[in-house]
């Protein structure tokens, strides 16, 4: 896995004003950043059924106790990382197929963690392939910052 090193001046000059992202992504993609792991997601959904089925069954071990404390903390760790694949599910991130993502974001954030995967694809942004203006496209109540500097040009401290 490589890593690299750039920040948006490296990517679009410190003279020039705009967002960058596409120049960004560009450099992103060229550094093989946004490559399919298939290996990673295989590992990561085997560890993710592991660690639920082991939760569980500890569950059911345990009993009425105390320890029951344990294993809830034992329990969010993996519901964590089920949202975390659920995510990337919810991105199309895992797999090429549509299919195969939200079969994989109904398994394991539906049935597995009881999260709305379906509703939870609906709400959420999505990457900003051109930045938002803030208009009709916006999803969102609240003031996001400007990504462009004539968005930003009077924002100031929290108000922005």
């Amino acid at each position: 896995m490589s890593t690299v090193a750039v920040t948006i001046n490296d990517v679009r000059g410190p003279d020039r004003c705009g967002s960058g992202y596409a120049e960004l992504l560009i450099q992103i993609r060229r550094a093989g950043l946004l490559k399919r792991r298939p290996a990673f997601y295989t590992a990561c959904i085997a560890a993710n059924l592991f660690l639920l089925a082991a939760g569980w069954a500890a569950f059911v071990l345990v009993g009425d106790s105390w320890w029951q404390l344990v294993t809830a903390a034992f329990l969010a760790v993996a519901f964590t990382q089920n949202g975390f694949l659920t995510h990337d599910a919810g991105h199309r991130q895992i797999f090429r197929s549509r299919r195969a993502n939200h079969v994989v974001g109904l398994v394991h954030g539906n049935l597995a963690v009881g999260s709305a995967f379906g509703w939870w694809v609906d709400k959420h942004p999505s990457p900003p392939c051109a930045p938002q203006s803030g208009g009709a496209r916006s999803r969102h109540r609240r003031r996001e910052p400007g990504y462009a500097c004539a968005q930003a040009g009077g924002r100031r401290g929290l108000a922005a």
